[in-house]
Order: C-alpha cells, then sequence, then structure tokens
C-alpha cells in the first residue's frame, strides 16, 4: 500500500495516545496503519530491520531523515544489549519527515512510546528529536532502516 511521509506523521499522532506506554506497540501500530507488517518487542524489532532483506539500511540519521521525507516508513532503535545499563527492554522510535534542522544536524524527528513514564514517555509524543528517545551513550549507535 502506497502511503506519502504525511501519512507516517498523522498515523503517529494518532496512535500515540493508545500506544504511548510501549515503544514496539507503537512502532506495530503506526507500522500497520501504513500496511507494513511488524512483529514482536523492541529487540525483534530492530532484528528485522538490521537483518531483513525487505528493509534498506540508512547510513545514519541524516539519511534516516531524508528517507522519512521521501514516503518511506523509517524505524531506528536498539537492542537491550545495545541500551546497555542493564536494560531488559529495546528501543524503537519511527523516523518521521522534518520539521526544522536535525538536531546537532545529525538527530532526526521521531515519535515514541515508552515502557518508562515521565519525560522520556511524553517527549515521545511530540515529534522531536531522537536525541531525546536515547541517552548521550548510545544515541549515536541507532540503527535505521527503512521500508516502502
Amino acid at each position: 500500500m502506497p502511503f506519502t511521509a504525511a501519512d507516517v506523521t498523522n498515523a503517529c499522532t494518532g496512535l500515540w495516545n493508545a500506544n504511548q506506554a510501549d515503544c514496539s506497540a507503537f512502532v506495530r501500530a503506526v507500522a500497520d496503519a501504513v500496511g507494513v507488517q511488524i512483529a514482536g518487542d523492541a529487540d525483534d524489532i530492530v532484528g528485522l530491520i538490521t537483518s531483513s532483506a525487505d528493509w534498506t539500511k540508512c547510513a545514519d540519521g541524516i539519511a534516516a531523515s531524508d528517507a522519512a521525507s521521501g514516503a518511506k516508513l523509517v524505524i531506528g532503535g536498539l537492542t537491550a544489549h545495545e541500551v546497555g545499563n542493564g536494560a531488559t527492554h529495546g528501543h524503537v522510535v519511527v523516523v518521521v519527515k522534518p520539521t526544522g534542522p536535525l538536531a546537532r544536524g545529525k538527530y532526526p524527528y521521531a515519535y515514541w512510546g515508552s515502557l518508562a513514564s515521565g519525560k522520556v514517555r511524553t517527549d515521545g509524543g511530540l515529534g522531536t528529536t531522537v536525541n531525546y528517545a536515547f541517552n548521550a551513550a548510545v544515541r549515536d549507535a541507532v540503527h535505521y532502516a527503512s521500508i516502502g
């Protein structure tokens, strides 16, 4: 099913309230809304985007932003192991067409849910940049891939 960059952003804003408490549920809901099937938790989703031939790897956040601007569904994420600090869950986001300059010239705009409450979850519904989704120690290691 063809979709536009606006379709992805609209799915993010429309589905965030119902899925804000779980990043993988949020990503699955947005993907389903644009006709892309994704299953599993955050670690599974990162495994999918990094190993499936159906997904095109983006070299970095700039490339991810460019792909999202070009009507692709773009997912970014890290596994629990990559998040570190004893994390038991990975974390995934949906990259969207930018609404301004990329943060620090490299962090794309995105939406996400979060198992953690507080600011990291609230920020996920604002369509802000991914440097608010991942801590400074790991945010440059986020895997990005596109489909569509």
